[in-house]
């Protein structure tokens, strides 16, 4: 316990402290409501609510919810204090002018004071020189300031009195913002005048200057040049990107076909063909094929057509099945385009031995690639799943956070 004490002793010390000062509240409201009495909140503090039960008026404890009000001066304070706030108002309604008698800038008019309970309100005698908010009205081109009275009205909610204050309203300094407020006055008393019509003549002349005017600089401009400079920028990075792509779809489909055109090799040197007539016969098919309405362009088949272009033209067809091999760029169609060239060169006799080894690996290549391609699609789905689960969690756990 003792361990315990020296390495808590701090915690322990504010559920003390705790317990003490909600002994001393307990014991005073019982203090207050055994004595009879309550005690209300001092001057401008407001009213307070108690919850009491009072016993007496049935078999058992009634509860009543009572609302003391602040305390309230008397009539022999009041005139006193609302001496003392005049006096404090002279000084403090001043804001940044040095004195009553030299009114150039707003005076900071209060409408109550806090934990006195008085409330003011103000008006001006003359609304042209000083408005009832207190702001000097007089324009920076007049020389001479002129006097007003400021009357203020106090109340504590039962008792008034009114006072006056003499002021020597000045015209202000002739400054850049006094010259904007005065235009900007002048400018609504202009818009006033034309409201009834389509559009707002500006004015062009205002105390003898000209004046002209343009669109502020603002943001939005800026914003679509920067937009128009992204695109550029991101057009210009997609061509790469869009090539990459490109060349690995490429790869992809040559890749997924080579294993379909050595088998069709294989088939059509197994009827009697040559090379030449198998090549020819593939073409065909193919051209016909993507002709037709669900005809697809796959980029081998392209390369052998163009190959048998280069043949029909009169080149060896040695050299353009190498070429062939060459223009594709995988090392399968290299390795086809090497067997039929040594055939033509050298006479191999065992072409179809050849191509039946490089088929069964084709094969094997292409259940690989489709068995990567399925991989990948399910990677493609988890992000799709992981919103769909966060959905359903927001769906079964927001009701019932609702419902606490």
């Amino acid at each position: 316990m003792q361990q315990f004490l020296k390495q808590q002793w701090k915690s322990v010390l504010c559920i003390l402290f705790g317990i003490i000062l909600f002994l001393a509240m307990e014991a005073e409201q019982r203090a207050s409501i055994t004595g009879g009495y309550l005690k209300r909140n001092s001057y401008g503090e407001g009213e307070e609510n108690y919850e009491l039960e009072v016993k007496g008026l049935g078999d058992t404890a009634v509860p009543v919810n009572f609302i003391l009000g602040e305390q309230a001066y008397a009539e022999e304070q009041v005139k006193a204090v609302f001496d003392s706030e005049y006096e404090r108002l002279c000084t403090d309604i001043l804001g940044e002018n040095s004195s009553l008698q030299e009114i150039r800038y707003p005076l900071a008019l209060e409408e109550n004071t806090q934990n006195r309970g008085i409330r003011f309100s103000w008006s001006s005698e003359d609304s042209s020189i000083l408005n009832d908010e207190g702001v000097p009205m007089l324009s920076y081109l007049e020389r001479e300031g002129q006097e007003v009275c400021l009357r203020v009205c106090m109340t504590d909610g039962k008792y008034t009195a009114d006072y006056e204050m003499k002021l020597m309203v000045l015209p202000p300094p002739d400054t850049l913002q006094e010259r904007l407020r005065e235009f900007l006055i002048f400018l609504q008393e202009e818009e006033e005048a034309q409201r009834t019509e389509e559009i707002f003549i500006l004015p062009t002349e205002y105390q003898g200057r000209s004046l002209s005017y343009k669109h502020s600089s603002t943001e939005e401009p800026k914003i679509f040049l920067m937009l128009g400079v992204l695109a550029a920028l991101a057009l210009y990075f997609q061509k790469p990107v869009q090539e990459r792509k490109r060349i690995q779809k490429r790869k992809k489909q040559m890749m997924s076909d080579y294993s379909e055109i050595v088998s069709k090799l294989l088939v059509f040197l197994g009827a009697g063909y040559t090379v030449r007539g198998a090549w020819e016969n593939i073409v065909k098919e193919y051209t016909a094929k993507k002709y037709s309405q669900e005809g697809e362009v796959r980029y081998a088949y392209e390369e052998m057509s163009y190959t048998y272009g280069q043949i029909s033209s009169g080149m060896y067809e040695s050299k353009a099945y190498g070429e062939f091999g060459r223009r594709c760029g995988l090392h399968m169609y290299m390795k086809l385009g090497c067997l039929l060239e040594q055939n033509l060169r050298t006479g191999t006799k065992n072409l179809r031995s050849l191509l039946e080894n490089e088929m069964q690996a084709a094969l094997q290549q292409r259940r690989e690639l489709a068995k990567k391609a399925g991989e990948e699609a399910g990677t493609k789905l988890l992000f799709p799943m992981v919103m769909m689960l966060g959905v359903v969690m927001v769906i079964v756990v927001v009701p019932a956070f609702m419902g606490l």
